[in-house]
């Protein structure tokens, strides 16, 4: 058993989670009579897009649920914790599963999570927040999809909720008993906290360099060769921190860091979900490139596109287009703050804690 599971992790979890594996942790953990709602699968590692989502989701259920204790269950502690939540879970508990965009063979470690979690509490109200789905064509990517399509149709109380149409209409295709609902990204709930400055200087470069990049290295080249000739500062800043072995503490420091960045910045060139987002929350003006798959055309299109600051890239065959965009953008750089009406989209999402 721990062989298989072990296998099934994708860095960075690797196996980390079995440390402690059985440990009774219920002392920890609030009395079973006391109002409850977890947050399962929260982001302990180093992607600071999936710990702006983690921290977006408790402020969302705070702000939702003052009545409740809110308690995350990181995503290593995620096996030797399930034991101890089932010890003080009551009834009218919620679980709710993180966010993001690993619900998909591309990630199988968190999917297995994910339908474990699924099939443990199937007495509970299970919310799964806003996530894009993305199951591969290969064989193994479509026995990962009937596996949860077999898991999460067998729940009778568990509503999952999509950031974009492409995976709102899968998800409506094939998890008919479950209710599906379509919301933005839960990290673009938090943008009346972000203090928007005035005074900026310079451009950020947010890039991919993993299996989700879509650009060639020509055009990353390319890319980077015309911003030097730009005469203006820039540096490098990713989402991704390469670095293992990060408190909760550093981690939550980390995203600070570089939501700052982006507020003191001029513009940002992202090919990053969260690095768009950033810049829509904090008000910075950014050149959007596509990734490997639908996330971030799907966000940009549904929830973004009205804001004129952000522009994204489609083609990028060739640079002749980035660089005209780029050239046009720096020459009247002005960003644009997140309309309030954006917190009406999440409405569903607020129903569904009532």
């Amino acid at each position: 058993m721990f062989n298989k599971l072990r296998n099934t992790i994708f860095r960075p979890i690797k196996y980390k989670m079995f440390l402690h594996l059985g440990r009774d942790l219920t002392k920890k953990l609030p009395s079973k009579s006391e109002k409850k709602v977890f947050i399962m699968l929260a982001a302990d590692y180093d992607n600071l897009g999936d710990v702006a989502i983690t921290e977006a989701q408790f402020n969302f259920l705070s702000e939702n649920l003052p009545h409740h204790k809110i308690i995350k269950i990181d995503t290593r502690d995620t096996y030797r914790m399930i034991k101890s939540i089932k010890r003080v879970i009551n009834h009218e508990d919620i679980v709710t599963i993180v966010g993001g965009g690993n619900m998909g063979d591309l990630y199988e470690g968190y999917e297995e999570l994910r339908r474990n979690i699924v099939k443990t509490f199937k007495e509970n109200r299970i919310i799964s927040f806003p996530q894009t789905i993305d199951f591969s064509d290969t064989r193994s990517g479509k026995n990962s999809l009937n596996r949860t399509i077999k898991a999460y149709n067998s729940h009778p109380r568990l509503s999952i909720f999509a950031r974009e149409e492409i995976s709102y209409n899968k998800m409506k295709e094939i998890f008919p008993r479950n209710n599906v609902e379509l919301v933005p990204d839960i990290v673009l709930s938090q943008h009346k906290g972000i203090e928007i400055k005035n005074n900026r200087k310079g451009i950020i470069l947010c890039l991919r360099d993993d299996l989700e990049q879509s650009i060639s290295d020509t055009f990353k080249a390319d890319l980077i060769k015309y911003v030097k000739n730009l005469e203006t500062p820039f540096e490098f800043y990713d989402t991704h921190l390469g670095s293992e072995n990060l408190s909760n503490v550093d981690l939550s420091r980390e995203l600070e860091k570089i939501l700052g960045q982006f507020s003191k910045s001029q513009l940002v060139i992202t090919d990053r979900l969260h690095g768009m987002i950033f810049a829509a929350i904090t008000g910075t003006s950014c050149i959007v490139l596509p990734n490997s798959n639908h996330k971030i055309i799907g966000t940009y299109e549904k929830w973004l596109k009205e804001i004129s600051s952000i522009t994204l890239l489609k083609d990028t065959k060739s640079s002749s287009e980035m660089k005209k965009i780029l050239t046009d953008k720096w020459s009247v750089l002005e960003g644009e703050t997140l309309e309030t009406s954006i917190d009406e989209k999440f409405e569903a999402l607020r129903k569904s804690l009532r």
